[in-house]
């Protein structure tokens, strides 16, 4: 009689999930109200600091990524609607919480805020970067020609099982190495990552496709040039002469402006792990996170304009800069 009580209920319980047209499930329920009552409340100061970029930004971000992000309900549940997801995405990746306090905030399962980084990191290289990043072509610094300034910046990871010496630094700590171009207004145009912390950064250039490219001539412009540190000398690209003590006047110069020219892309790496505090403590090799952080942080100043972020609009920021330039 109990296995006829096990059978009966097996099948009732079949029959309830298959033949129930309308039946819908949420299988997380912990806290679903802070999306849904908190966040709407948020001012531009709030949504600034917990999502890095205004609402406005927000929803055209969502409305770009709705084509590879967007879910549909089923018989079975509810599925996460696009805005939710777009935001779990973008709070982890914005303070580095982990995924359990990032689920129980949300009211999603941990499984949850997991798929929602990976597609939200995997859309946006697909979607925005054609959009995003563009080949600079202004020249600025007092230096003619000049296109891009190149440097390296180590991401903490968790040390790998194999080869985990390779991935050793000299600043004593586990990391990958992103390579960035930024251009004068310091926005990555091109981005390289992934390898060993140990390695120099002139071994990077040379490995990264940036070197094949231009190498071949496909990929800088001509008669243009890009900065670079401690990188080798090439025909389309620049460093700065050793000081040995007796450089001429215009060598200093020269150097002096190579100086000032790579400060940009130095501030740019500082904005980059500013803004997404994820790129600050350890991740698991994740080359595609790194990349989206890249696109975003490019998105978002593409996106929010300072002057925008004051309330002026194109056609008031020529009159805008000649009242401030006094």
């Amino acid at each position: 009689y109990s296995h006829y009580l096990k059978c009966s209920k097996v099948i009732r319980s079949f029959f309830f999930f298959f033949f129930e047209p309308n039946l819908k499930i949420v299988l997380w329920c912990d806290c679903p109200k802070h999306f849904d009552v908190i966040v709407p409340g948020f001012t531009n100061t709030q949504w600034l600091e917990n999502f890095r970029m205004s609402k406005e930004t927000f929803v055209h971000l969502c409305n770009k990524l709705c084509p590879a992000m967007e879910r549909r309900d089923t018989n079975f549940r509810v599925c996460v609607p696009l805005n939710k997801r777009v935001a779990i995405a973008l709070w982890k990746l914005a303070t580095g919480t982990e995924y359990r306090s990032v689920g129980h905030l949300f009211g999603v399962s941990i499984t949850t805020v997991c798929r929602c980084v990976q597609e939200f990191c995997a859309a946006s290289e697909v979607l925005l970067v054609p959009e995003q990043i563009h080949y600079p072509d202004q020249n600025r610094w007092g230096l003619p020609h000049c296109i891009g300034a190149i440097d390296g910046s180590h991401i903490p990871i968790i040390a790998p099982e194999e080869y985990h010496c390779d991935y050793f630094n000299h600043k004593c700590w586990h990391s990958i190495i992103l390579q960035g171009v930024v251009d004068a207004k310091g926005l990555f145009w091109n981005v390289f990552t992934g390898l060993p912390g140990s390695l120099h950064d002139a071994r990077v250039l040379r490995l990264s496709t940036l070197w094949e490219l231009a190498s071949r001539g496909n990929h800088i412009p001509a008669n243009t040039r890009n900065i670079g540190g401690v990188t080798p000398l090439q025909n389309w690209l620049l460093k700065p002469f050793i000081d040995t003590g007796h450089l001429t006047a215009e060598q200093q110069v020269y150097n002096m402006k190579i100086c000032r020219a790579r400060v940009v892309v130095e501030n740019a790496f500082g904005r980059l792990k500013g803004r997404w505090r994820c790129l600050m403590k350890k991740n698991d090799c994740a080359v595609n996170l790194v990349k989206s952080m890249v696109l975003y942080t490019t998105f978002v100043r593409v996106m929010e304009n300072p002057m925008r972020m004051l309330g002026i609009y194109p056609q008031q920021q020529k009159a805008w800069w000649q009242c401030h330039r006094l």
